[in-house]
């Protein structure tokens, strides 16, 4: 969600409510139109009568004026509401646009990420260097996009891992907790298929090495099973047979 703090009127904390508001009333409008059609059905289908009490805990959260995105919904329940396309089910980064070397304003949520569109514009034309002078001229750490990115990759709970070899190095992205057979899925299905083993070293410890083969004979490279959780920073090197 992007939200105006430009300009001595603009109310932040105001629009962001408001948008909140009219996407509460969208999901509202698709509960209960879908819920009218699982009674319905319910009648003569088992099934339908699942998706009735699903979607009367949507509605009863969705009244309590919360999101779906913060209520505590199994598996099974987000998997049925998937289909219904709910605005508040999906996950949500705030950003704020600012003036040039304005702070974030108060009243929003943790996490709300103040970017100036104008002052991004400017140095988009720009060579790297002079960039960089130019946003630390307005105490800007750090790139708008590169802070969107981090806080999307949190929103949607992902991690990166990464692959490399003679010519090439590839960042992955997987659902934070996926197994190694899951990171090998993400390259391709083959290997998901077919996967054996992962021969793995963190990101810090493989520069520090050098280069793959130091870093098998200062130990630190790990070979890992089926169940291995992957960790950001992982880069992997995965053994299949298909």
């Amino acid at each position: 969600s992007v939200v105006g703090a430009y300009g001595g009127g603009a109310d932040a904390r105001k629009e962001l409510n408001d948008l909140g508001a009219e996407l509460l009333l969208s999901d509202l409008a698709s509960i209960e139109s879908g819920l009218a059609k699982a009674q319905k059905k319910a009648k003569s289908s088992p099934e339908s009568k699942t998706e009735v009490g699903v979607l009367h805990e949507a509605l009863e959260i969705l009244s309590s004026e919360r999101p779906l995105r913060a209520a505590q919904l199994d598996m099974a329940g987000l998997k049925l509401l998937g289909g219904y396309g709910l605005l508040t089910l999906k996950p949500q980064i705030i950003i704020a646009n600012v003036e040039e070397g304005q702070n974030l304003p108060e009243g929003l949520p943790d996490g709300a990420i103040a970017v100036s569109a104008a002052l991004e514009a400017e140095v988009a034309g720009m060579d790297e260097l002079d960039a960089r002078e130019l946003l630390e001229g307005f105490g800007v750490a750090k790139p708008s996009l590169d802070r969107v990115i981090q806080a999307s990759y949190r929103a949607l709970d992902l991690i990166t891992f990464l692959t490399t070899g003679d010519d090439e190095t590839r960042a992955w992205e997987v659902r934070r907790g996926a197994k190694a057979p899951d990171a090998a899925g993400a390259i391709h299905t083959d290997l998901q298929r077919g996967f054996i083993r992962a021969e793995v070293v963190s990101y810090d410890n493989l520069v520090a090495a050098g280069s793959w083969a130091a870093a098998k004979d200062k130990g630190w490279l790990r070979v890992e099973g089926k169940e291995y959780p992957v960790a950001e920073g992982d880069v992997m090197n995965i053994r299949f047979a298909v």
